[in-house]
């Protein structure tokens, strides 16, 4: 009678399926990425015509969609795909048009160039001393980024499946 032997090699099983779910969760991600940006291309380049509460923002200068970027972190235990803005000028107003902001804002007293005065050019431009205000921001949310994760969902489960 024959006998078989049968040898389980996990270490090397573990490493593969880990490299396999790194490479779907990195396509998974750069997927994302691609239709976040595409979210927020819609032009308004002279700042007149501002998206309506609930939609993408629109593109006003291209701060917002040339930081939004992707990361994957692995752990001996996970594998976690990241989508978001990275730390940068756009990093001050993504969160408020994601989810929204109410409250008040504060702003220090602080020093600025002014080179204009009643609407026209100064001849040289001036230092002034303006004093700390605050004023109210009622901002209703422009989700860009959770909605193309929950719309993509099949999507970036078959990608990572695929690997």
């Amino acid at each position: 009678m024959a006998k078989v032997v049968t040898k389980w090699y996990l270490g090397e099983f573990m490493r593969a399926a880990q490299a396999h779910v790194v490479r779907g969760m990195t396509k998974a991600v750069l997927y994302c990425e691609g239709v976040a940006k595409q979210k927020v291309s819609r032009g308004n380049v002279d700042g007149k015509n501002p998206s309506k509460p609930g939609e993408p923002p629109k593109t006003v200068t291209g701060t917002l969609r040339a930081n939004i970027g992707h990361d994957v972190a692995v752990t001996p235990s996970e594998v976690i795909g990241m989508i978001g803005v990275r730390k940068g000028p756009a990093n001050k107003y993504a969160r408020r048009l994601e989810l929204g902001f109410h409250g008040t804002v504060k702003v220090k007293a602080h020093t600025r160039t002014q080179t204009h005065a009643w609407g026209r050019p100064l001849k040289t431009p001036k230092k002034v001393r303006v004093r700390a205000y605050s004023y109210t921001v009622n901002q209703a949310p422009r989700p860009y980024l959770r909605p193309t994760v929950a719309e993509n969902k099949e999507q970036i489960l078959k990608l990572i499946a695929k690997g």
